[in-house]
């Protein structure tokens, strides 16, 4: 071969590996971008009616139990269900834990807690720096011994 074809194939074998480790960061990135861009437009229509207080105790709580809910559509065809856990494994890092079949909910843990901080704080995804995210039409929920509450005047009799 000659040393121009063997420089051409070393590099564009260099420049497929960075595009593959990249690629996943780019999905993120994109993922996060909408998801902020819906949360916007979700708060300038429907003012949150359930504001969260509090802050993080930084126990892990959170990381080890992510509930993600899909909608009927995803839930109904086994594929996209499949290909939503590939999604979140693959693009955040987070391992399957369990199914919930009544509120179609898939659960996850995340792999960069580590010691029940984040190892990653500093460049995590959107997802977690929502958390907990604001609810428009509902109360929410926290877990037993997460730092954050519901506004208690918010909540209703």
């Amino acid at each position: 071969m000659k040393r121009f074809d063997i420089f051409f194939l070393k590099t564009t074998r260099r420049f497929l590996l960075f595009f593959l480790l990249l690629l996943p960061k780019l999905f993120t990135f994109i993922d996060g971008f909408f998801s902020y861009a819906t949360y916007l437009i979700l708060q300038r229509l429907f003012p949150p009616r359930f504001p969260v207080q509090g802050h993080c105790k930084q126990r892990g709580v959170c990381c080890r139990n992510i509930a993600i809910q899909l909608s009927s559509d995803f839930w109904r065809f086994s594929i996209l269900r499949r290909l939503s856990i590939r999604w979140y494994e693959v693009l955040y890092n987070f391992h399957l834990k369990g199914v919930d079949l009544d509120t179609k909910t898939l659960l996850f843990k995340c792999n960069y807690l580590k010691d029940n901080l984040c190892s990653i704080h500093k460049t995590r995804p959107f997802i977690c720096r929502r958390y907990p995210q604001t609810s428009f039409f509902s109360t929410r929920r926290f877990l037993p011994g997460c730092g954050y509450h519901q506004k208690k005047d918010t909540i209703p009799s």
